[in-house]
């Protein structure tokens, strides 16, 4: 899977709201590029869920990302606003990407800033992808730390592209999480884990289009006992992106 198809799947927000948010993320099988690379990604989510949480109600985001890719360095912008609640939010965002033991590695920096209440939060991050396992599946662990919540958030992906003539891919994914004070409200351990299917097509060398759906199932949700959990349930959704390189 090349860079401009695999961001598109691994764009789609995967994390929280309010003080305690994290929607970009690296792409996985990043590439080192000698010249400056470039893309333009509109996408849509039909919920913006993030950790296993439905964190608006059940309503959908749009969002819009810019992405620079020079060496091993990695920059990115993402805004994100609701289309029936009142909520936005930015998030600018820069990586390294080295290898080490023979995985591939990234450390990250994430800037947030949610503009419906004012209120911002500043984000590390620490990931880790191994190369092509038996059976063409690759495994990655991304963890992330708040400084807002000071807790930590991680997540854990086993993956499988299957390619469809020479541009079509599919890929299904099983994700789990684990939070260890991330959600301040939320239980700590595992909370949720979730299957996902991914399909992108590269219309031309410059546009590639994607979707995605997920089922995500609640692990140990007590929402009497904790309020953000309250969120925290079985939940299906899905989105669609296009992304455009080089713009």
């Amino acid at each position: 899977m090349n860079w401009k198809t695999c961001i598109l799947f691994l764009w789609f927000p995967t994390t929280v709201l309010s003080e305690e948010a994290h929607s970009l993320g690296p792409p996985k099988y990043f590439h080192v590029s000698e010249e400056l690379e470039t893309a333009l990604i509109l996408d849509w989510n039909s919920r913006y869920i993030t950790e296993g949480r439905d964190n608006l109600s059940g309503e959908g985001i749009w969002g819009s990302t810019v992405e620079a890719i020079l060496g091993s360095f990695e920059f990115a912008g993402w805004i994100g606003a609701s289309d029936g609640a009142r909520y936005e939010e930015l998030n600018l965002f820069s990586a390294y990407h080295f290898e080490a033991a023979g995985l591939n590695w990234y450390a990250s920096y994430n800037h947030l800033q949610f503009l419906s209440d004012e209120s911002r939060d500043n984000e590390i991050g620490l990931g880790v992808e191994t190369p092509e396992l038996p059976g063409g599946f690759v495994a990655a662990i991304d963890w992330y730390y708040s400084v807002a919540s000071r807790g930590s958030f991680l997540s854990a992906t086993l993956a499988r592209e299957f390619e469809f003539g020479q541009k079509g891919t599919l890929t299904p994914a099983l994700i789990c999480g684990r939070n260890d004070g991330y959600i301040s409200d939320g239980h700590n351990g595992a909370n949720h884990v979730a299957l996902q299917l991914a399909a992108s097509y590269e219309a031309n060398e410059r546009v590639t289009l994607s979707a995605y759906v997920e089922q995500s199932f609640a692990i140990q949700s007590a929402p009497g006992q904790f309020a953000g959990d309250a969120s925290l349930s079985d939940i299906f959704y899905g989105g669609v992106a296009i992304s455009i390189a080089g713009w």
